[in-house]
C-alpha cells in the first residue's frame, strides 16, 4: 500500500493505492481526495504473453463544464 498526503495552495490532498498480484493478473485500486471530492480508481493488468501486458483502468473524474462526476476508462498495451 502506498499513501501520500499534502497541503498546498489549493488545499489538502490525499492519494492512496494498493496492488494485489494474482497468478493471472494484478488488481489495482485506490483513490484521490482533493478539495471536496473523492475520486476512486481501479484497474486490472494481464500478461498476454511474455513481454506483452494489457492494462485496463477506471477512474472517476469531474473535468467537464458541468463539474458532474463521470466514469473514465483507459486501456493500454505495454511491451517490455
Amino acid at each position: 500500500m502506498l499513501a501520500n498526503y499534502s497541503r498546498g495552495f489549493v488545499g489538502h490532498s490525499l492519494h492512496a493505492g494498493m496492488e494485489y498480484r494474482l497468478p493471472w493478473a494484478e488488481l489495482r485500486y485506490g483513490g484521490v481526495f482533493k478539495g471536496d471530492r473523492w475520486r476512486p480508481t481501479g484497474g486490472l493488468g494481464f500478461e498476454l504473453k511474455p513481454g506483452w501486458h494489457l492494462d485496463i483502468a477506471a477512474f472517476g473524474t469531474s473535468i467537464n463544464p458541468q463539474r458532474a462526476r463521470r466514469l473514465a476508462l483507459v486501456m493500454s498495451l505495454r511491451l517490455e
